[in-house]
């Protein structure tokens, strides 16, 4: 991130993609935080990119999107 910031890219939003049975350790977390009944939007703060993408300042979800097959794509905004 800090690289992009010092070449003049402006970063709008961080994806990120957690895949079931993948050994993701965002999945894992994820998927066993909402099993015992923690909102999504919480949940994926917990995870570690949604750990980075807080402290950069990405404090928002935009949208959380769930797959048949089993995994997420989380959108964190500013």
């Amino acid at each position: 991130m800090n690289r992009l910031e010092k070449d003049g890219v402006e970063v709008n939003a961080i994806r990120g993609h957690w895949y079931a049975n993948s050994g993701s350790s965002n999945f894992e977390k994820f998927d066993s935080l909402i099993q015992s009944g923690m909102p999504k939007n919480q949940a994926a703060f917990e995870t570690w990119t949604g750990q980075r993408a807080f402290e950069y300042g990405f404090t928002n979800i935009k949208s959380i999107e769930e797959s048949l097959f089993g995994h997420y794509t989380v959108f964190f905004t500013k």
